[in-house]
C-alpha cells in the first residue's frame, strides 16, 4: 500500500490542506495521518530551512515509514511565465550546485527547483538564477529530498511572490511582512495548491 508523507514548512501552508484530509488523527503536534485523493498520507510541518525539514522528514520517516514523501508549500517564480498562483511540480530540485531529478505528479508543470537559505529578494539575484535555468525557489524541498534517500519523491509547490521581480517585498523582515505572507500563503494553498495535489494523488492511483 502507498504511504504518501506530505511535508510542508508553516501551519499556514499545512492547515488548509488538512482541511481536506478525511478520518483525520494526530499523531503529534507536527503529524496528523488520514486519506487525501483516495491515498493514505501523513501531513507533516517542518519549519522554515532546509536543515529543519531534512531533520524533521528524517524523524517523520523513520516514524510513518511512507513510500512516498511530497514537499509542498509556497515558492518564488524566477521565471516570468509563473503568475502568483500557479502550481508546478518539481522535475530537478537543486541546492547550491547539487542538482537532483524529481518526478512530476500527473498534470503538473515541471520546473528545475532551487532551494535556498534566505528569500530571493533582489531582481539581481533572480536574474542570475534564471541564467542558470532555475524556474522557481523555495526553502524546504532539498532538506526533504535529503531525508527521503530510497524513497519516491515529489515537491509541489504554488507561486506566492516573484522573487524579486516585484510584487510581495520578501526583503522586510517584520512581523507585519511575516502575517501577510503567511495570510497569502493559506489563501494560496487552500485554493490553489490543495486542490492541486489532491488531484494528482488520485492519479496517480488511477495510472498505477
Amino acid at each position: 500500500m502507498r504511504r504518501w508523507l506530505l511535508a510542508g514548512a508553516l501551519a499556514a501552508e499545512t492547515l488548509p490542506l488538512i482541511q481536506r484530509v478525511r478520518r483525520v488523527r494526530m499523531l503529534s503536534h507536527r503529524l496528523i495521518e488520514g486519506e487525501l485523493g483516495g491515498e493514505q498520507v501523513a501531513v507533516l510541518r517542518v519549519g522554515v530551512g532546509p536543515d529543519k525539514a531534512e531533520r524533521r522528514t528524517r524523524e517523520a520517516v523513520q516514524r510513518w515509514r511512507p513510500s512516498h514523501v511530497v514537499s509542498f508549500g509556497t515558492c518564488g517564480a524566477i521565471s516570468d511565465d509563473l503568475p502568483v498562483g500557479s502550481v508546478v511540480g518539481a522535475a530537478s530540485v537543486r541546492i547550491s550546485e547539487s542538482v537532483s531529478p524529481a518526478d512530476v505528479l500527473p498534470g503538473l508543470r515541471g520546473v528545475n527547483l532551487i532551494t535556498v537559505r534566505r528569500a530571493v529578494a533582489s531582481a539581481s539575484w533572480r536574474d542570475e538564477l534564471a541564467a542558470q535555468g532555475v524556474h522557481v525557489c523555495e526553502m524546504e524541498a532539498s532538506g526533504v529530498r535529503a531525508a527521503s534517500r530510497g524513497l519516491e519523491f515529489h515537491a509541489v509547490k504554488v507561486v506566492s511572490d516573484l522573487a524579486g521581480g516585484g510584487g510581495l517585498d520578501l526583503s522586510d523582515p517584520g512581523p507585519l511582512a511575516v502575517m501577510r505572507f503567511k495570510a497569502l500563503a493559506a489563501l494560496l494553498v487552500g485554493e490553489h495548491l490543495a486542490p492541486e495535489l489532491e488531484r494528482a494523488l488520485s492519479d496517480y492511483a488511477s495510472s498505477v
